[in-house]
């Protein structure tokens, strides 16, 4: 059975998935997140902007995207390298999720 997890997006373009990071450069990956989270310092910031972020049910997934806005988007997780933050629990990769693993949830 395969393995999937969610990801809630602003917008995906059909490509593959990457850290903020990786997208749009460190410096301006931890301006954006600066912006987006006034109460965190720069070394929450650093770290946040390597990860994608990801939820194993779709109900957190849902509730992400009620109060954040942003799409769901279904992961075939089988690929994946799924870390876990050990101080706040939540699933992570860091690596790039290839477009043919990624589904829109409507």
């Amino acid at each position: 059975m395969t393995e999937v997890r969610y990801h809630v997006a602003k917008e995906w373009d059909g490509e593959d998935l990457q850290p903020l990071a990786k997208r749009i450069g460190e410096n301006e990956a931890i301006e954006a997140f600066l912006e987006s989270w006034p109460d965190a310092d720069a070394s929450m910031a650093n770290d946040h902007v390597w990860k994608i972020f990801l939820y194993s049910t779709l109900a957190e997934a849902q509730e992400h995207r009620d109060v954040f806005g942003g799409e769901i988007l279904e992961i075939d997780a089988d690929i994946l390298e799924i870390e876990k933050d050990l101080i706040e629990g939540y699933e992570y990769t860091s690596f790039d999720v290839p477009k043919e693993s990624i589904r829109r949830r409507k």
